[in-house]
Formats: C-alpha cells, structure tokens, sequence
C-alpha cells in the first residue's frame, strides 16, 4: 500500500487543515515505524509529526504456544509548539524560534495472533468510540478524572 498525504483539522475555533505529508520509515532506530510530518510550521522544529508502528511476534518456534504471540500496534501525534524568545538583534536579524513544549498523544494496541479480524474490529471501533465519548473529553479538556 503506497502512504498519501494525509489532512486533518485542528481544534481551532475556525479549523485549519494540516497536511501530513509521509515520510516513509526513515528513523534508522526505529525501522518499523511510519512518520507523516506537518511542515507548515515556521522553522522544522515546529513540525508536527504522526506515526504508526507494528511490532510482529518473533518467528515461531518448536513447542512454543500462540498464547504469548502478541502484535503490538501503536501510533500517535507531537504537536511540537514554538516560542520566540526576545526581539530581533541590533541588526536586525528576527530572534530564532525555540520549541516551547510539546503536546503528545499516543495509543497501543496488544492484538494476540489468534484474535479473528472481527475480535480486531471491535477493539478498534469500541476504542475509537471511548476516544471520542463525554468521560475522555472531560478528562483531555479538564485534565482531570470525571467524577
């Protein structure tokens, strides 16, 4: 499967749209992970990145039950946020920006090898689902427990 561009909108009030651009798995360090950067920050310090990784169980060997063979599927968005400390020099030149925090979300998925596809598909769907219901947006907007 060929990685595209991917477009997301932000929380804005007016919503912008951020497109992600693949960089393939080019992270000598993590060779199965896949990056789509957002390059439309002001400076490559700025840029957003998603990222997906797969992790295969081991290959099989004599003996060895399916009961421990575990994919672990994961993924997730920084938000890296700028700052511009001080003003411009005497000369003129703009002070450089400098990354003032970044925000991050991640998720991990532990899928046994002897899941069906449908057992896949509910996790997701009831995962996705949670994500988007009253008690985690409490939580993210709040930062705290919905009690």
């Amino acid at each position: 499967m060929a990685l595209s561009n991917l477009v997301l909108a932000d929380a804005q009030a007016t919503p912008v749209n951020h497109t992600f651009i693949p960089l393939g798995a080019n992270d000598p360090n993590r060779p199965n992970r896949l990056i789509w950067e957002d390059q439309s920050a002001v400076s490559p310090l700025g840029y957003w990145h998603l990222w997906t990784a797969c992790k295969r169980p081991a290959a099989p060997s004599p003996g060895v039950s399916s009961r421990d063979r575990i994919y672990r599927l994961s993924g997730g968005i920084d938000t890296a946020i700028l700052e511009t400390l001080g003003t411009s020099t005497i000369t003129g030149i703009p002070a450089s920006p400098t990354v003032a925090h970044i925000p991050r979300a991640e998720f991990n998925l532990l899928i046994p090898e002897r899941a069906t596809t449908q057992q896949v598909n509910d996790l997701w769907k009831i995962l996705t689902l949670f994500m988007a219901s009253s008690p985690v947006s409490t939580l993210v907007s709040t930062r705290n427990n919905p009690i």
